[in-house]
């Protein structure tokens, strides 16, 4: 079995920075959704094309995103999880050792 060093302080402000920058990815699309769509919605474009667009930029990058926010998501999850898993390990071993 293979060694691991983990530096568990480290790894949570990973964790941390890495739900922010998923959280970040989430508003940016849902930004870039509105401006999108407000091309129609606010008549900068009108007609059959202009709804095309809107129409496949977002049946296209729904599930894109939705695709890269389950990816960030799953990683977040597997990391938290070897941490917590490992803080379980070390505490039980040190509270065994210094009864």
């Amino acid at each position: 079995m293979g060694n691991i060093k983990l530096d568990i302080s480290g790894a949570r402000s990973v964790i941390a920075s890495m739900k922010v920058k998923r959280d970040n990815i989430e508003d940016y699309y849902g930004e870039m959704a509105t401006v999108v769509a407000s091309l129609t919605a606010d008549g900068y474009m009108e007609g059959e094309a202009a709804e095309g667009y809107v129409t496949e930029f977002t049946d296209k990058m729904n599930p894109t995103i939705d695709e890269v926010l389950a990816v960030i998501d799953a990683c977040i999850t597997q990391i938290e999880t070897l941490v917590n898993d490992i803080w379980e390990v070390e505490k039980n071993l040190f509270s065994n050792v210094f009864v």
